[in-house]
């Protein structure tokens, strides 16, 4: 692959850059994580500044009763007042532009994942994320660099997909919910739907550990002179702290940092019915987040069992291995089988991503046109969602006759052809050594330095690499 341009796609740029208006550290502290750890910095001064002033009002106006003809004490207060006026006007203009920030980027999100019809919706779910996926580095810290700050979009992405779903499958049965579906079919109006509904919902998968970037909470993680390792193993004490921390600053931000969005206008029958619908959207948010953290069958659901699968796809542990990634449904079933999240709502995940995450690297065995295996392995990259059975992935094939291309088609791969399994794996024990060598020769860029490695058929690939270069980033394109 090396006379290839390692460059990124208009799209994997248009990735990248809404994952960096999510999350980033750069110097110009424009991401909706750093605007928000910002806010908790200055919160408490700016709360001690406005008491200042309102006390300060307080006890002039206290001295003026006693002397009511003070000139002094009259323009002190006016003075106060109106500095009281634009301190607030300014945090309010502040709280404004963090929410049409979040909400720009919602829709930014909204417009990514449509499609001309259901099938094109669901390539465009799954290029999101399998984008994210490929992007992830091979090598762990970086690794879990780059998780750290594309988990946040995946999640959402992963929430408004499962959410969708459950939609469809009638299993939502939220009466704010329910109210804005009729509303909206009622206006014939889609808008509607994805104003009041939708965004929300993405709201509150992005913004679902927002409180972890209080100052107290960085703390925890990183120690007070921020040398600690903030991705290493808390003990119990140091993880129910940051967890109660997260939890309230979490709620405080949504109220205060953000809060509901302004009437802009002179109706006050529109005004009034503007703000009981912010009211009951801030409502529904707020039931998201509170509801999320110990879901059992509620709502909360959508954002919690994304966020347990993206602790795993998207892992931020320094031990974790990408091998495990088919795995993260065991954890899911076992935690619902202990009842703390919804059965329903991990099989609806499950019925949508199958085993294999998009964009995951697959290691298959193909066969001649007489449906024979052949006598080697190929490469392939989970490119679907809705695979019609949960182990057989719809993969785009990455290499051909041991030669990457660009123009794979898509397959299903059967367990009994996919390497991941160990019976399959048994059909390649007749291949003798030189022949595997000759083919992860042909497969590996690096295989003088992994030749120790090169005794073991993969069971999986890392197709970082691969991805890198631009001409192999359109998976998703039509089949040719």
């Amino acid at each position: 692959m090396v006379q290839n341009i390692v460059k990124e796609s208009v799209y994997s740029k248009t990735i990248k850059n809404l994952i960096g208006s999510i999350f980033s550290m750069t110097s110009f502290q424009d991401s909706i994580y750093e605007v928000a750890t910002e806010y908790f910095k200055y919160a408490q001064e700016n709360e001690i500044k406005k008491n200042a002033i309102e006390q300060q009002i307080i006890s002039d106006k206290q001295a003026l009763e006693k002397d009511p003809k003070s000139s002094t004490l009259n323009h002190n207060i006016k003075i106060s007042q109106k500095i009281l006026k634009e301190f607030n006007l300014k945090q309010e203009e502040e709280k404004q532009s963090r929410l049409e920030k979040i909400k720009t980027i919602c829709h930014d999100i909204l417009n990514l994942c449509k499609g001309k019809d259901e099938s094109d919706q669901n390539n465009k779910f799954a290029r999101i994320l399998g984008t994210i996926q490929l992007m992830t580095p091979t090598n762990t810290k970086a690794a879990i660099n780059q998780n750290k700050k594309s988990k946040h979009l995946y999640r959402a992405v992963l929430s408004l997909l499962l959410f969708e779903q459950l939609m469809k499958d009638e299993q939502i049965t939220n009466p704010y919910i329910q109210e804005i579906k009729n509303r909206a079919l009622d206006e014939d109006d889609d808008e509607v739907y994805q104003n009041e509904v939708q965004i929300p919902v993405l709201m509150s998968a992005l913004l679902l550990d927002v409180g972890s970037h209080h100052p107290d909470a960085l703390e925890i993680l990183k120690g007070k002179d921020g040398k600690l390792n903030e991705f290493r193993t808390l003990t119990n004490e140091e993880r129910l702290s940051l967890l109660k921390i997260s939890y309230h600053q979490t709620i405080n931000y949504l109220t205060h940092g953000i809060g509901s969005a302004k009437y802009i206008g002179n109706s006050k029958e529109q005004r009034d019915v503007f703000n009981k619908n912010e009211k009951e959207k801030m409502s529904f948010i707020l039931n998201l987040f509170k509801r999320s953290v110990d879901p059992k069958q509620g709502i909360g659901n959508i954002i919690k069992i994304p966020q347990i699968y993206v602790s795993v796809v998207l892992s931020t542990r320094s031990n974790f291995v990408y091998q495990s990634l088919p795995k993260v449904f065991l954890l899911l079933h076992k935690g619902a089988e202990k009842g703390s999240h919804s059965q329903v709502v991990v099989n609806s995940l499950q019925k949508i991503l199958g085993i294999y995450p998009p964009g995951f690297g697959i290691t298959y065995i193909p066969k001649n046109a007489d449906g024979i295996d052949l006598d080697r392995f190929e490469y392939a990259i989970v490119s679907g969602i809705y695979p019609k059975n949960h182990h057989e992935p719809i993969v785009r094939i990455a290499t051909k006759n041991l030669t990457f291309t660009s123009s794979g088609h898509d397959i299903t791969v059967q367990p009994d052809n996919n390497l991941f399994y160990a019976n399959c794996r048994k059909k390649l024990e007749k291949v003798s050594s030189e022949r595997l060598n000759e083919i992860l020769q042909k497969l590996w860029s690096n295989f003088e330095n992994r030749t120790n490695e090169a005794q073991f058929v993969p069971n999986c690939w890392e197709p970082h690499e691969y991805f890198s270069y631009i001409k192999y980033q359109n998976l998703w394109n039509k089949n040719r």
